[in-house]
């Protein structure tokens, strides 16, 4: 596996793995109609382009295709942590987040601050992130449940 720095010629790619992710992965914990005002079917390309472009986003890569990645603001917070869903359970989101950690020690960063779905909740918390709160968060019209962690690096 490759982890390297998201380029634009992998929006594509990356905005279909989090269709097929949310959808596939996190309708476990969510509704049909939660999971498509998440991951609309047509993305809004241009939001996606600026947060990806614009955070230290890295993309997990095996065998040419993209399998994972996962985005960085310079306030220490992570944004997004996606990995395919063919790719659950094998490694790739703890090395991701480990990538994420050593570039906020780069740039002085001490805390980092992410909003987890239900999906992704025990991942942070296995990794010593903690619970500040769980919240009722409005996105597209719909009011879903996620929970607001951090953890000090």
């Amino acid at each position: 596996m490759l982890i390297r720095k998201y380029d634009e010629k992998d929006l594509k790619e990356v905005l279909q793995l989090f269709y097929n992710t949310v959808h596939s992965i996190n309708i476990k914990d969510y509704t049909l109609e939660q999971v498509n005002a998440w991951a609309p079917k047509i993305p809004e390309k241009k939001k996606w382009e600026n947060f990806l472009y614009e955070n230290k986003t890295s993309v997990a890569v095996i065998n040419q295709k993209i399998v994972g990645f996962s985005d960085l603001r310079e306030d220490g917070y992570l944004n997004t942590m996606y990995v395919s869903k063919n790719h659950q359970g094998q490694g790739i989101a703890t090395i991701l987040l480990s990538g994420i950690e050593q570039e906020a020690q780069n740039l002085s960063i001490t805390k980092l601050t992410t909003e987890a779905s239900i999906t992704a909740k025990d991942f942070f918390r296995k990794r010593g992130f903690n619970i500040v709160e769980k919240q009722n968060k409005k996105h597209n019209n719909m009011v879903f449940v996620n929970y607001i962690m951090e953890k000090n690096i």
